[in-house]
């Protein structure tokens, strides 16, 4: 148990509603990651944990998940195009673990999906469509780093020793 004496006040309102947001583009943070198992066990997806960090909707949460490995060969092919996003997007381009996207700005597509029951989908979501840098430039691998210039090297070519079958030359004024 623990006491709340003196952690609220009663004029406190309660937070924003749980609507979905309106299809835009929002900056945005990856909290979490987790791998987890499919429903049907023949599989695993990635769900990552967004959170919008700027604007009236700072402090939401989103998530996306990608299908990595799955029977349905698309949804592992969209799945991959989009965790490129997200690589680019963080410029983490050759992660080793998913945790390397956390707390690093980006901006998040939303999308609003409206209840369709014919989709399973009984009541209005969001569904992240895209991730791209702050900058809106996309990140490149980095070139190789040149080296340096060095000038080269002047090469100290030792005298030839006299051949051993010549006679030493005679100075002019012993001629």
């Amino acid at each position: 148990m623990a006491s709340l004496t003196g952690l609220y006040s009663v004029e406190d309102q309660p937070s924003a509603s749980f609507e979905p947001l309106p299809t835009g583009e929002y900056k945005a943070v990856i909290l979490a990651s987790e791998s987890k198992k499919t429903k049907a066990g023949d599989g695993e997806y990635l769900e990552f944990e967004h959170q919008i960090i700027e604007g009236e909707n700072a402090g939401r949460k989103l998530f996306a998940r990608l299908n990595l490995q799955n029977r349905n060969p698309k949804a592992v092919e969209i799945s991959r195009a989009d965790l490129a996003q997200i690589r680019v997007a963080t410029g983490q381009l050759n992660p080793q673990d998913s945790v390397q996207f956390h707390n690093i700005p980006v901006i998040i597509r939303v999308i609003y999906q409206p209840a369709d029951p014919s989709k399973n989908r009984d009541k209005p979501q969001n569904e992240i469509k895209g991730w791209k840098p702050i900058s809106g430039a996309t990140t490149q691998p980095a070139a190789p780093k040149a080296a340096p210039y060095l000038p080269p090297v002047p090469q100290y070519n030792a005298p030839a020793a006299p051949a051993a079958t010549q006679a030493p030359a005679r100075a002019p004024w012993q001629q």
